[in-house]
């Protein structure tokens, strides 16, 4: 029975503890960087949180009657505009939560 080893080649640009090889480090980002990208995730959820409001709350609650789908279609026709608005609000939501 026999088992072989394995060495990392000579050529392997990190080392075992994940650090780049021959000294050099990992660029960081400087603080401002660092305050921008939080500053901008903040900006993000606030407006992830305003849009998800209007779509649900201001909108949906308005125009969707629970089990008359006839008085939906209704609301709907009455008010195209703030369909349409509540869905774009509900895209932007998805987006920035990728993002």
């Amino acid at each position: 029975m026999t088992t072989s080893t394995t060495t990392p080649s000579a050529t392997s640009t990190n080392t075992p503890s994940g650090t780049p090889a021959h000294g050099t480090e990992v660029p960081r980002p400087s603080e401002e960087a660092r305050r921008r990208a939080a500053r901008l995730a903040g900006f993000g959820y606030v407006l992830l949180f305003v849009l998800a409001m209007f779509a649900n709350f201001a909108v949906f609650e308005r125009l969707v009657v629970a089990g008359d789908a006839t008085a939906t279609a209704a609301n709907l026709a009455a008010e195209p505009t703030m369909f349409r608005l509540a869905i774009v609000a509900f895209l932007a939501v998805f987006l920035i939560d990728i993002v």
